[in-house]
């Protein structure tokens, strides 16, 4: 494993799959999509969908207009040796681990941004997250506004990551709030457009100046393929 980064720590993990692994898995995801609306009960299931019916069909999230999620609750052999694979990287049993797959619609911007990696509802509770990377795209990698990756920007240009006094009140409420029964973290932890917070409303703001940056404003958690990266 290569360490890209202390704070957080930032591990990077090559030829976790290789080409074949990838091609298969992006088969898979497109399917997915591509057989969106077919279902077996309306008795119009094209041909192709076929392997998508019953348990072996993904769960859907539009998480908005631009961007779907998919969940696979019987993941199919490439998507099962992949957990196996990440499981033995984070020493972990693979059931221990949350798949998710996302898709972007090409120019795609975050319209939210979540600020941890825990969840009070799951047990055992998230200790690390990891990102999969299926292609060589020229962006779509992980950004973090809150971490310093340089010296400190001009007067007047000030960086989010440079005010620590709001990222430390913030780390402050997200664990304050995360296991008390009557207060939801969750509400703390992500970012919507239309956040009131002036400090939060701005590091949003800040991550989707970094998507729009492309590879050098979104590193280190940059696509490539079969490569993996833990924080």
């Amino acid at each position: 494993a290569d360490l890209l980064m202390m704070a957080p720590y930032v591990l990077r993990f090559r030829h976790v799959l290789d080409p074949r692994q990838c091609a298969l898995v992006r088969r898979h995801i497109l399917d997915a999509v591509t057989y969106f609306d077919d279902t077996h009960a309306k008795g119009r299931t094209r041909v192709g969908a076929r392997a998508l019916i019953g348990v072996l069909r993904p769960r859907y999230r539009m998480q908005n207009e631009r961007q779907l999620s998919l969940y696979f609750p019987e993941p199919p052999p490439v998507l099962d040796e992949l957990y196996q694979k990440v499981g033995k990287l984070l020493a972990v049993h693979p059931s221990n681990i949350e798949a998710i797959y996302h898709l972007y619609a090409p120019g795609a911007l975050p319209a939210n941004i979540h600020m941890d990696n825990f969840n009070k509802f799951l047990f055992p509770h998230r200790y690390a997250s990891v990102s999969m990377f299926f292609d060589d795209n020229e962006d779509g990698g992980t950004v973090f506004p809150l971490v310093n990756m340089g010296p400190p920007p001009p007067r007047g240009q000030m960086s989010v990551a440079w005010e620590g006094w709001e990222v430390e009140d913030w780390h402050r409420l997200i664990n304050e709030t995360r296991m008390q029964v009557d207060d939801d973290g969750f509400a703390f932890r992500r970012v919507d457009r239309d956040e009131a917070n002036d400090f939060r409303r701005r590091t949003l703001s800040q991550a989707v100046a970094m998507c729009r940056g492309g590879r050098a404003a979104q590193g280190p958690v940059v696509p490539e393929m079969g490569t993996a990266y833990m924080w």
